[in-house]
């Protein structure tokens, strides 16, 4: 990825009307998988930061480059990035869309 350190995300953006229809409609395996596809499309600092890394896992070495801190490890409502029962096929699906 980028040589350039990136900043994580602050702050939470008013909801894009296009992507919050979109992932209401949206049938997911679980809540891990639906939190993270829901800060992944309505956080601007996450949807630009995974729109860059095109999938989940390139998103993923990205977070982990973090500098130390709650976001580093986990959503900003507590869904760990690296969570087991994520589908990462659903969370690419998504990101798809998105590019």
């Amino acid at each position: 990825m980028s040589s350039n350190p990136i900043s994580p995300p602050t702050s939470l953006q008013e909801h894009s009307q296009e992507h919050s229809q979109e992932l209401e409609k949206a049938a997911f395996s679980n809540h891990q998988t639906w939190n993270i596809c829901y800060w992944l499309t309505q956080d601007e600092g996450f949807a630009q930061l995974a729109r860059k890394c095109g999938s989940y896992k390139s998103f993923l070495k990205e977070v982990d480059s973090f500098p130390e801190g709650k976001l580093k490890h986990m959503t900003p409502d507590d869904v760990r990035w690296h969570d087991k029962a994520i589908s990462i096929k659903e969370v690419d699906t998504i990101l798809q869309k998105m590019i």
